[in-house]
């Protein structure tokens, strides 16, 4: 063999191995943006034992809500599973569930991209992926035909979502920058874990104008209003006197595997947005992400999504990146922050009242949940 030749094989075979490499870190990254509903479900049945179980196989989770707790707003019972999954070991299980309490589904198709994001622009490709046989006629992911057929009953929403991911150890976008230094400059922010008191006692980690203020969530009654806020967003349900309960003795204020992030009106002590940060033993997570339909139009969520990626990196030491699923209203700003869309995700919600005469108008349209 010619030293050209030698030359030529040894380049082509590195190259090889780099593409290869990239390969297996794509997957892998897809992976951790599915498994990170498995970890957010051990972490909630951790937080709350008395009142979840969870239940899970190789390839699916499910976190359950126990006998007595049915009338529970929130936490959910909430099932995902693996891209790869062939058989629904769990399905009895799930349908249990969804006839006592409302349920949601995460379901991830790694080969699904309903949409191009390029620079904060977005562009639909449904009917490409309906042509590959990713999607139905109706838009919803084909390898879940059999939970279709036997959960349909319990239906009451489902939608698209997309999971993304963001690399916590890299350089920020100038979007990032320059909304970080408007915080800095307007709203008095020095970071997400350096909080400074205002008039009324309360540690804030920045002032939006007079009337609202982010913090770190500290207490039962803000707790209490951070469930009404994803309840009044997510679904029509308002958060009942069980839930209250829970919240005040049962859920956990302080974890070291989550935090909860809030916009507050000082006027009313009303939460107007929320957003949480789960710290599993293998993935960042970010959920939650909701602002009362009031209080839109006032830039909170952008400031949200800013405040939950600074959390996620103070543990860049331990987490490479931050996964979410992201709804189409939200995506362009994602993309701006910095963003990657990989796949998508069909999120559904099963209610035991689906074929109710009695259930109202307002919960068949169900907002889907983050």
């Amino acid at each position: 063999m010619s030293e050209t030749t030698s030359c030529t094989t040894n380049t082509t075979y590195s190259l090889n191995s780099i593409i290869n490499q990239q390969q297996k870190k794509l997957e892998q990254e897809n992976a951790d943006i599915s498994y990170s509903i498995f970890e957010m479900n051990q972490i909630m049945v951790r937080a709350i034992p008395t009142l979840s179980d969870l239940q899970e196989t190789e390839k699916e989770s499910i976190n359950c809500i126990k006998p007595g707790y049915e009338e529970l707003d929130e936490p959910n019972p909430t099932y995902t599973c693996r891209d790869d999954i062939t058989n629904f070991e769990l399905i009895d299980l799930v349908e249990k569930q969804a006839k006592r309490s409302l349920v949601y589904l995460f379901l991830p198709d790694t080969k699904c991209k309903t949409l191009l994001v390029e620079n904060g622009r977005v562009e639909q490709q449904t009917e490409k992926m309906v042509q590959e046989g990713l999607l139905d006629s109706e838009g919803r992911l084909t390898k879940y035909q059999p939970l279709y057929e036997r959960l349909g009953q319990y239906v009451t929403d489902y939608s698209v979502y997309h999971g993304m991911i963001y690399y916590l150890r890299e350089e920020e976008t100038s979007y990032m920058k320059s909304k970080k230094e408007m915080m800095q400059n307007t709203m008095g922010y020095k970071g997400i874990l350096q909080p400074f008191q205002i008039s009324n006692g309360e540690n804030v980690v920045c002032q939006l104008g007079n009337d609202f203020v982010m913090k770190i969530v500290e207490t039962r009654e803000e707790l209490i209003q951070v469930i009404d806020c994803m309840q009044e967003t997510f679904t029509d349900f308002k958060s009942g006197p069980l839930t209250a309960e829970v919240m005040n003795n049962t859920y956990p204020l302080h974890s070291d595997e989550f935090s909860w992030i809030c916009i507050k009106d000082l006027a009313t002590n009303e939460i107007a947005t929320t957003g949480q940060v789960f710290f599993g033993p293998r993935t960042c997570y970010g959920s939650n992400l909701c602002t009362k339909p009031k209080y839109r139009g006032k830039g909170f969520a952008t400031v949200m999504m800013i405040a939950m990626l600074e959390l996620a990196k103070t543990r860049k030491d331990k987490y490479e990146y931050i996964v979410i699923q992201a709804s189409l209203d939200g995506l362009p700003i994602y993309d701006k922050l910095g963003y990657e869309y990989r796949f998508d995700f069909e999120i559904m919600e099963l209610n035991p009242q689906a074929n109710s005469d009695e259930q109202d108008d307002a919960a068949a349209t169900t907002v889907s949940k983050l």
